[in-house]
């Protein structure tokens, strides 16, 4: 407890129902912590009051961790959809934090958080992390089955703590390896029929082959599935070899058929592939479709169950980009039934995963079937495809949309991710550039009225005007004005001017030429004018010459029937 000191004085303040006392502490210091009395007594009413106060600070001290994750956290698979854990660190000042994903010999920032808020990865939608709270809302095998750092920095020091992610996966046999000699007839040549796994965890694998024979001769056997027979590689003709990630059944000469089929198992489940029978079901035409292509292009519901109960892998099924052909009925069929045997590839095929071209993305294929993008949407599917692993003169969903004019498909890929509105495409060129350049004019005016800027900072001042081309309409720009004039944010002037400060080449002189009544009502709202009955004197644009007069007077006239002409002066 704390008596008064020299330091400490008392104030007082006195009204008509109340008298107020104030301890002021004019120099507070650690010595000061403590515990502080207010004892208050109204001796004509015998009342009396107490009350107490503890007063302290803390000294200035380095990042500590008061709590973080146990260092090994294990996700079952059935619990693979998020991850929320918490977190303290303590420090004077207030340390500022960095989050970090190490997977191999790649390091990757997730977050950076300064004393008030966390700046997440702009490119990573499913990142949750606050200063107290690591989440990431999806998780996948095997880019998230890596060790997280958090590193805590201030004035005095550092502190840093990690913990790693176990993801547990089953395995995935490679439907379509190179080495593997699937969907292959293999009985009077012999040969070898490789199982190879390409994801696992935990990767201890169990390999088991089995067979069936059959009297079906024909490109379209179907399977009996109660009436395989295991095989160990000790029958004559018949050899197994196995290690960690691969099992190879070598197989001699046979006057029989048989399927042969491989499972692949660990403590999370199991995959399988059988290398006969499938060969129907994927054989392509003269214009290389398959039997289930063909029916989802055609729109044969009965017939598209039928196929897709035969085949085997997903990437029979996705690697098709069968979304760009169909309808959402079909689409709907495909998804709902593939969820049931896999649901981490429906995941990646929303995502974008399966990438063989030309449709790279399930949205980008879907764009102007608005029913069949909402629904796509609705399963979860990511509309920007910045990050997805695809070719890089990929174009994504929105950039399509924007150039084919589809405003309907903009409004709702914005709508459902805000972060695109100002996104930078190839060509430096933003959403509104981008629609801008086409002239599409509903498209910049949805834009404009959702927050798009009509001058972005990335890598340097980038102003729309900059990407107009002879596509560009006069109503389109016409549309841009409008906005400045009524929202003035920027104004008018403003936004000429950044667009001088931006654009290597003439604007006035482009606008003169193509839009002249533009070029008027820029003019009129941003330079100052003298008009003489004979001609009009507008000062600052510097303009391209169409000829010169002694006095450095330059006229420029427009290629439009009606004829404007403008008197400059050059360095006014």
């Amino acid at each position: 407890m704390n008596a008064g000191k020299a330091d400490h004085t008392f104030h007082f303040r006195t009204g008509l129902r109340e008298t107020k006392r104030f301890l002021v502490i004019k120099k507070f210091n650690v010595s000061d912590n403590g515990m502080y009395i207010c004892d208050l007594y109204r001796y004509y009413v015998n009342w009396r009051a107490h009350k107490e106060k503890y007063v302290g600070i803390k000294g200035f001290q380095k990042p500590n961790f008061t709590a973080f994750p146990k260092p090994l956290i294990t996700v079952p698979l059935d619990k693979r959809l998020s991850i929320h854990k918490d977190y303290r660190v303590e420090g004077m000042p207030s340390p500022s934090i960095t989050w970090y994903k190490i997977n191999g010999d790649k390091i990757k920032v997730l977050s950076n958080c300064d004393k008030s808020e966390c700046i997440n990865d702009p490119n990573d939608d499913s990142l949750d992390i606050t200063r107290t709270i690591f989440g990431k809302y999806t998780l996948s095998y095997p880019s998230d089955n890596a060790t997280f750092k958090c590193v805590a920095v201030n004035s005095l020091g550092s502190a840093t703590k990690t913990f790693q992610l176990n993801i547990l996966a089953k395995p995935k046999i490679a439907k379509k390896n190179k080495e593997n000699l699937s969907f292959v007839y293999v009985y009077k040549e012999g040969g070898e029929l490789v199982c190879k796994v390409e994801e696992a965890n935990p990767n201890q694998i169990s390999f088991t082959w089995v067979a069936q024979l059959t009297s079906c001769t024909n490109a379209d056997c179907k399977l009996n599935n109660s009436n395989w027979q295991l095989v160990t590689g000790k029958e004559s003709g018949l050899e197994i070899i196995t290690t960690n990630s691969k099992s190879v059944l070598i197989l001699e000469k046979s006057e029989q058929h048989y399927f042969y089929r491989c499972t692949a198992s660990n403590t999370v489940g199991e995959d399988y592939h059988v290398n006969q029978n499938t060969e129907a079901i994927n054989k392509k035409d003269s214009e290389d479709l398959t039997p289930l292509r063909l029916a989802a292009e055609e729109g044969f519901t009965e017939s598209f169950k039928l196929l897709l109960g035969y085949i085997t892998s997903e990437r029979d099924l996705f690697d098709e980009p069968f979304v760009g052909y169909t309808n959402v009925e079909i689409l709907r069929i495909a998804i709902e039934e593939w969820e049931l045997r896999d649901k981490v590839a429906v995941s990646d095929f929303l995502n974008g995963r399966y990438c063989p071209g030309p449709w790279l993305h399930p949205i980008e294929a879907v764009i102007g079937d608005f029913e069949m993008m909402q629904y796509i949407l609705e399963k979860r599917a990511n509309g920007n495809q910045a990050d997805e692993p695809c070719p890089a003169d990929a174009v994504d969903a929105l950039e399509r949309a924007l150039v084919d004019d589809y405003l309907n498909s903009v409004e709702l890929l914005i709508k459902k991710f805000p972060r695109l509105l100002n996104h930078i495409f190839g060509m430096e060129r933003s959403a509104i550039g981008l629609a801008f350049r086409c002239g599409h004019t509903k498209i910049v005016k949805f834009l404009l009225n959702n927050g798009a800027k009509l001058t972005s900072e990335t890598n340097g001042t980038r102003n729309i005007l900059r990407h107009k081309s002879s596509f560009t309409r006069e109503e389109t720009v016409q549309e841009v004005i409008n906005f400045c004039l009524k929202y003035k944010e920027p104004s008018l002037s403003q936004f000429m001017k950044d667009a001088y400060a931006d654009c290597y080449f003439n604007v006035m002189a482009w606008l003169v030429e193509l839009h002249p009544s533009v070029a008027v009502t820029f003019l009129n709202h941003c330079i100052k004018k003298n008009d003489d009955g004979v001609s009009i004197t507008y000062k600052i644009f510097l303009l391209i010459p169409t000829e010169r007069g002694e006095d450095k007077l330059f006229n420029i006239h427009s290629i439009w029937t009606e004829s404007y002409t403008f008197k400059l002066l050059l360095n006014a």
